[in-house]
């Protein structure tokens, strides 16, 4: 899950950040949850925040706002605490663990690829289909798809 791009993306822009900000962040290669919640040394709740101003302001370009300070803050937080819990989880698993649910964003990627991984095998056996329903009519026709003339 926080190897997504699409997962940090979907937080990202939820937390009130703009896509001019995401794709500063996602130039500089910060555009997974793993790669962000270690980005700098800075730990959510600590005195000095200099670190993660500094990083920020690398990304950005310039000092953020008070408002794009206050989302970053955030954005860097809920990725400390998911990192920290899924370390946890990976170190503290047992066979008994119950399964874990993926992310709307993740599962929606996920699905994307499928579909553009299998795409054409779909084709082929839709062609396959229409080709035995010909046979069982007793029609032997012959059914030309030039879209599908290799299935790999």
């Amino acid at each position: 899950m926080t190897a997504l791009t699409a997962v940090f993306k979907k937080i990202f822009l939820e937390v009130g950040l703009t896509e001019a900000n995401f794709e500063a962040f996602n130039a500089e290669g910060l555009n997974t949850m793993g790669t962000f919640a270690f980005a700098c040394n800075y730990a959510p709740g600590s005195a000095d925040e200099r670190p993660l101003t500094t990083l920020a302001t690398n990304i950005l370009g310039a000092a953020p706002s008070t408002k794009e300070m206050a989302c970053i803050r955030r954005l860097f937080s809920e990725a400390y605490s998911t990192i920290a819990a899924d370390i946890r989880s990976k170190v503290e698993a047992s066979d008994e663990a119950a399964v874990k649910k993926l992310a709307p964003a993740e599962r929606s990627q996920r699905l994307y690829e499928q579909q553009q991984r299998y795409q054409r095998q779909f084709r082929a056996w839709r062609l396959v289909d229409r080709q035995m329903r010909e046979c069982i009519r007793g029609r032997q026709n012959f059914i030309c798809d030039l879209g599908c003339l290799c299935v790999a």
